[in-house]
């Protein structure tokens, strides 16, 4: 369940990788930001 998530987002992302950079960043640290939480 979780890969297929991941999976799909990553071909989504490489779909449209130059919009979304920035918010490539932001989903970095956002995730950085959780993992740094626990």
């Amino acid at each position: 369940m979780v890969y297929m998530m991941m999976h799909s987002v990553r071909q989504k992302r490489r779909r449209d990788a130059g919009k979304n950079l920035v918010v490539h960043k932001k989903d970095i640290f956002f995730n950085n930001a959780l993992f740094l939480q626990f």
